[in-house]
């Protein structure tokens, strides 16, 4: 089965938030979220190679991401909101937001690949 383009893209975005990922545990010598750039790229060679293990590595990731996002968001509105206006608050949130439709854009589109190779085997 040919790759399809949106493994590419999920292959790229996994590549890309690994990179970050090690930059910024990197930065702050927190040398255990060293975890999340080598479940991103295993799970990035699995994709390219369209592997279906590799969906694994890519709902991990998803949850772990938007698991951690609401997290932080939710200790942050306990212990006072950094802004006081709603705009201020709302463009603070986009980012996440970002990163939060991507991994779940991940994880549908991974399904859907492999869910489709599974049924026509």
């Amino acid at each position: 089965m040919a790759k399809s383009f949106s493994l590419w893209i999920v292959a790229i975005a996994l590549i890309g938030y690994g990179l970050y990922s090690m930059w910024a545990a990197l930065q702050s010598q927190q040398y255990l979220y060293l975890i999340y750039p080598v479940l991103c790229f295993i799970g990035s060679i699995g994709l390219l190679l369209a592997k279906p293990w590799s969906r694994f590595f890519v709902y991990l990731i998803s949850f772990l991401v938007v698991a951690g996002w609401i997290y932080i968001i939710a200790m942050i509105a306990i212990n006072g909101w950094p802004y006081e206006t709603i705009g201020q608050s709302i463009i603070s949130l986009i980012p996440g937001i970002f990163f939060i439709s991507v991994f779940i854009y991940s994880s549908i589109s991974v399904g859907m690949y492999f869910g489709k190779s599974k049924t026509k085997s």
